[in-house]
């Protein structure tokens, strides 16, 4: 299936205001919307009909949100060629983060797993922090998920966990089934959302971010598509956070090995 269209009616959204994709996914049948008191703090949460359900995770917001001091207003077009996604204009991008994950769950809309669309990811994660702060009860909802995915990162082959407490067989999980191998990066919405349940930030397959060169790769993007529908397909199992907190944690590997500095030979005796 050609994917094109869908792609292009989100990146061709003006890059300044997540509004009209905000207004997109309110529409959907069993929406519900939160707002804040600023525009940036505000969310749509698309309830899953699976029991097993995991929640996928997008921000509409982009680097040049007219909320953001790097704002960009002025006349652009998103060119496709030969596979990739960029844009006509040389003072900005195209708005790939996060506007194709915001894609990816469109087309995953009728999947029966959750969808929870944020704004105000890229300078603070206001729609998120806004979401846990005010709504206490849908916030533990999203944590009696199976687990989340948030699709936010570059490359169509890694994966982060920046921030997000998850257990080693969760990691595991990810990469046996979805074919992810761990990143190091920044941080996304799941460092907030993500309380009794694991999560994972899935590459989609843009490059450049934040910068005006960036672009999308469409085989990536639909690479990811393609192991979301075959793995969410399938019976999903829960994947709770560790038990302690990561402090707690961490006190005790560095009574570990204080012990065993203190158990170890000082050096064997010379023949």
């Amino acid at each position: 299936m050609d994917h094109t269209e869908t792609l292009l009616s989100f990146l061709k959204t003006p890059l300044d205001s997540g509004d009209g994709i905000f207004a997109r996914f309110s529409a959907l049948p069993g929406a519900i919307t939160g707002k804040g008191d600023t525009p940036l703090k505000r969310f749509v949460y698309v309830p899953g009909t699976r029991k097993d359900r995991v929640l996928l995770v997008a921000h509409i917001d982009t680097v040049w949100d007219r909320s953001y001091k790097r704002v960009f207003s002025g006349e652009r077009d998103v060119v496709f060629e030969d596979g990739v996604f960029s844009s006509s204009n040389p003072e900005c991008g195209i708005g790939a983060d996060d506007r194709a994950g915001c894609a990816l769950l469109w087309e995953m809309r009728d999947s029966g797993h959750s969808l929870l669309i944020t704004d105000g990811e890229e300078h603070g994660m206001f729609g998120a922090k806004y979401l846990k702060e005010t709504h206490k009860a849908l916030f533990r909802e999203l944590n009696r998920h199976a687990y989340m995915i948030e699709l936010d990162w570059a490359y169509a082959d890694g994966c982060l966990y920046t921030g997000v407490d998850c257990t080693k067989k969760f990691k595991g999980y990810v990469t046996d089934t979805f074919g992810f191998v761990p990143h190091k990066g920044g941080g996304t919405d799941l460092r907030v959302l993500c309380k009794r349940i694991c999560g994972v930030n899935l590459g989609i397959g843009y490059r450049d971010f934040h910068k005006n060169s960036e672009k999308l790769l469409l085989s990536e993007w639909e690479s990811t598509l393609s192991r979301l529908n075959a793995v969410l397909a399938l019976p999903q199992k829960r994947y709770t956070a560790p038990i302690l907190p990561p402090i707690i944690r961490f006190a005790k590997r560095c009574v570990k090995k204080a012990i065993s500095i203190v158990k170890a030979p000082f050096g064997k005796k010379s023949a």
